[in-house]
């Protein structure tokens, strides 16, 4: 009997735990900074990843020949 062979079957991001709380909490995190005079809010790169991420996770799906 041959050994079975391991095939790679990528993720649904938008599936996961991150996906839910990053869409469902963004603006309530970003604007928290806004709320505490001593925070200093994050650098734009990094707000532009949480933006990002949910177009990207769907990018993914999309590329792996998902709908």
């Amino acid at each position: 009997m041959a050994p079975a062979v391991a095939t790679y079957a990528p993720r649904d991001p938008s599936h996961t735990v991150l996906y839910h709380v990053i869409a469902a909490h963004l603006e309530t995190f970003l604007a928290s900074f806004d709320d505490d005079p001593e925070a200093t809010g994050l650098p734009t790169y990094v707000q532009r990843e949480f933006y990002e991420y949910p177009h990207r996770a769907g990018c993914l799906e999309r590329a792996a020949g998902g709908s």
